[in-house]
Formats: structure tokens, C-alpha cells, sequence
């Protein structure tokens, strides 16, 4: 902290450094050893009175009434460690760590786990500010993901408390005099492209590593950080490697979006890397470097300096795809129209190619056990509500389609008009069971209204 002392023009300040409190690293990985087990590392800073006091609980909030304690191991340069047999009660676990160091001081850190999350790290980023480096979510190397730090490029969230003698206007306290509320950190989890929801159909075969989420706490990012991630040299050839994207799942548009920049493919690490300047929005391509400094700076009056009002904490969902995302293709006409393929149809596991995508240009294949409904939605104000009705030849009503995904995640009841779109009908009636062989008519509505004179006639061949 400062003491700032205004006596007539001369201003005094007295700088008081104090210790900032220890921060542990907590990091988590499945590992198999005889069968499928969590691996959790601890690391401090400093040496420990005890060793770390652990406890999880099922959830996502530590619930100390429901908690089992666990012992530790100890290991090299303040390390502990203990395994965990898999947990598969409850989606999500919380593990909460107590530390206490050889000078008094304490630190307590939680973090979630469960059968999705294949790995986590959990660290505070205070060395990092001056010095740079890089924080990894697997210091083993099995998984050599990691951020990396110039020095700089974070500044800490700081509590922006106003200074005797120090006259600050506009956008609040001046950093001097101010001090650190919460220290920055980095928090990466990895959850396996099976166990998510954020993929859809349509690329999932696309997706060649595990999703990661990042998470900034409580900083204000004033350079790049290099974000690199490994993929899966099972699910890539090398003469494909170059098409490799590093994508962030847009959860405001529900959809998964290629960063722009210069990537670096390392085929020795297996990794990928490129430079973002934003965890929350790395996909905005609009954003120039210079907009994205903008009010990370302000004036106190005697000059320039840092913002601590920037201070943030920002999340990121980060995931490396073989190529670039199909994007929708327009549609120019006036009517609505919609086909089917293959058709006649069977019941069976099969691949289809699109050769004019709705989602994408060019050949994507997908995988369906039914027949591809390809519907066209004319240009138009505001969003459509498209629903499917399929009968059976004896005019039964056996399937109705509403309020479903389309194959790249665009919800029917709010469909973006002027483009073309895809939906499976996997051959089953609305009891989940497998109509059997014969022609089915699909009456096509949207807004609640009629949308096509003839029906889409269908049949099933088993």
C-alpha cells in the first residue's frame, strides 16, 4: 500500500511493500492405473506446517455436511499429492483444499470435478505479472496445453480506493494508493468431446481434441496471450495438419467460431497455437488491436496509466477442429421449399454427403440411422417457428417435429430466415419406435401455417 502526503505543491509517497498471501497450485487429471482414477497435485509456494487439510463434497458447492476428508502424500519442493477412484454418482464433485504455512499464513481453494472433466489446473498468475510464463494444465507433459504470459500482460484487479492528495475525475481512483483485491488466476478444465453438449451433430466429426475452458479471474489483460492446445494425432493425417483451427464456443449464438490469426502447428508437440487478446470473445475478428485497448488507459491528471476499472474476469471455451467451420448458405428464393434424402430409405446406420451444405459449401458428410430433411427458408422479417408433420398413408399423425435442432444447433422455433437447413428424421414415431415399411406424407409449417401445397412424400424400405 502507499501513504500520500500533499503538503503545499510537493506530494510525499511512501511505498510499503507487503507479502502477498500464498497461493497454492491445485490441478486434477483422470489417470488409469488398474482402472480409472483422479490424480490430484498440490503445490505451495512455501513450506507447510501440516500437510494439506482436503475434503470433497458431491456438487458444485462445497457442502461440508455431506464431505469425506481424504489424506495426502507427500513429494518433492512442497508438492502433495493422492488418487481418487472415479466417482460416478453425481455429475459433479467439489474438493476444497486448506493450506497453512510455516509463517501463519493460510490459503483455501475449491474446485469442481466429475466424469466429465478429463483434467483441470487451478493458479494464481502473481509471479507471471512481472515475470512471464506459462501456466500448463498437466505439468507431466501427457497434455501439453497451456497459456503463456509475457510479462505485463496482466494486471491485477485492484479495489480502486481514492488517495489523500490525489485528485482523480472521470473513470474512478487512480491505481496509486489503490491495492490488490484479488489476485489474478488461471483456471483450465478439459472435458472429453464425448461428454459435451457444446458439439453437434454435424461436426463432431470435425472436432479433433478435448474442449478446454479457460478462465481469467480478476485481471485486466494489456498484451496477447499465446493460447496453445494439444490435438489428437489419432483423429488427423499429416498432410492434413494445416487445416487444423483453434475455434471458441459463442454461447451467446450457440455456435462454435474459428479464431482468425496466425496459428503456429507444432506436429513434434502435437499442439496448436495462436494469439488472443480476449478470453470471453477471442473469436471477434472485428476487434483491431487498437480497439481493444481502448479504456484499458486514463488520465490522472498528471499522465497516463493503467485502469484498474478494466480489471475483469473473463471464461472461454476452446476446442481445435480439422478445418474451417461450415458457415450457413443463403437462399435467395421466394418460396419455402424442403426434399429428403436418401429416399426410399432404411433404418440402418448410414453416411450421406451433402455436396450444397446448409451449414457449409462444399462436401460435409454425416452420419444418420434415417433420412436428411433439407428445408429452405425464404428471406423474411424477424425469425420463422418451423414444424415438421409426419402421417402415416393412412393419414395417422406418428411424428412431430418442433422445437428440435437442426444439425448444426439452430433451434426449429427460431430459425434465421434466407438460408438452408438440415434435420435428421431417424424413421421413429413420437414413442421412439421404428415406423414400419411404407410411404409417409410431411406437411411442413412455418408460423403455424401451411408452408408447401403438396406434402413431402417419404417411404421406408427395411
Amino acid at each position: 500500500f502507499a501513504t500520500v502526503t500533499a503538503t503545499n505543491s510537493n506530494t510525499t509517497i511512501d511505498f510499503v511493500l507487503i507479502p502477498a498471501p500464498p497461493k497454492m497450485k491445485v490441478s486434477m487429471r483422470l489417470i488409469y492405473d488398474g482402472g480409472w482414477k483422479y490424480r490430484f497435485l498440490i503445490k505451495s509456494p512455501k513450506k507447510l506446517v501440516t500437510a494439506p487439510d482436503c475434503w470433497y463434497s458431491p456438487g458444485q458447492q462445497f457442502d461440508s455436511s455431506k464431505a469425506s476428508q481424504i489424506p495426502t502424500i507427500a513429494g518433492p519442493n512442497n508438492s502433495y499429492g493422492f488418487d481418487l477412484s472415479t466417482l460416478e454418482d453425481h455429475e459433479y464433485y467439489t474438493l476444497q483444499v486448506k493450506i497453512v504455512t510455516v509463517d501463519g499464513k493460510e490459503d483455501k481453494e475449491a474446485i469442481v470435478f466429475g466424469p466429465k472433466i478429463k483434467a483441470l489446473a487451478k493458479k494464481d498468475v502473481k509471479d507471471e505479472l512481472a515475470e512471464g510464463g506459462a501456466f500448463e494444465i498437466d505439468e507431466t507433459g501427457d497434455d501439453v496445453t497451456q497459456i503463456l504470459l509475457d510479462a505485463g500482460t496482466l494486471e491485477p484487479k485492484t479495489d480502486g480506493t481514492a488517495v489523500t492528495g490525489i485528485s482523480v475525475s472521470g473513470v474512478g481512483a487512480s491505481a496509486v494508493g489503490g491495492f490488490v483485491t484479488a489476485l489474478p488466476n488461471f483456471k483450465l478444465n478439459k472435458t472429453s468431446e464425448e461428454d459435451t453438449t457444446l458439439i453437434d451433430s454435424l461436426i463432431s466429426n470435425m472436432v479433433c481434441s478435448d474442449i478446454y475452458e479457460v478462465n481469467l479471474k480478476d485481471a485486466q489483460i494489456n498484451k496477447s496471450i499465446t493460447l496453445t492446445m494439444n490435438y489428437d494425432s489419432k483423429k488427423i493425417k499429416e498432410s492434413d495438419l494445416k487445416n487444423l483451427q483453434i475455434c471458441q464456443y459463442n454461447s451467446d449464438k450457440k455456435k462454435w467460431e474459428t479464431l482468425s490469426g496466425t496459428k503456429t502447428i507444432d506436429p513434434i508437440t502435437g499442439t496448436v497455437s495462436i494469439e488472443i487478446e480476449s478470453i470471453a470473445e477471442a473469436y471477434k475478428s472485428t476487434t483491431t488491436r487498437l480497439s481493444s485497448m481502448a479504456g484499458r488507459s486514463m488520465n490522472t491528471g498528471s499522465g497516463f496509466t493503467i485502469n484498474p476499472m478494466q480489471a475483469t474476469s473473463q471464461t472461454g471455451t476452446f476446442a481445435i477442429f480439422s478445418s474451417t467451420l461450415p458457415t450457413k448458405v443463403g437462399y435467395a428464393g421466394s418460396d419455402f421449399k424442403i426434399i429428403n434424402f436418401p429416399n426410399p430409405f432404411d433404418l440402418k446406420s448410414k453416411n450421406v454427403s451433402m455436396t450444397e451444405s446448409g451449414v457449409g459449401a462444399g462436401t460435409v458428410n454425416q452420419s444418420l440411422t434415417g433420412t436428411m430433411l433439407k428445408f429452405y427458408v425464404p428471406a423474411g422479417a424477424g425469425s420463422a417457428d418451423v414444424k415438421f408433420y409426419i402421417y402415416n398413408i393412412a393419414g395417422e399423425l406418428v411424428r412431430k417435429i418442433e422445437s428440435a435442432k437442426t444439425i448444426d444447433g439452430v433451434d426449429m422455433s427460431n430459425i434465421e430466415r434466407g438460408y438452408i437447413y438440415y434435420i435428421e428424421w431417424d424413421g421413429k414415431n413420437d414413442s421412439k419406435e421404428e415406423c414400419a415399411s411404407g410411404v409417409y406424407l410431411l406437411i411442413p409449417k412455418v408460423d403455424n401455417k401451411k408452408a408447401t401445397e403438396r406434402a413431402l412424400k417419404m417411404a421406408i424400405i427395411k
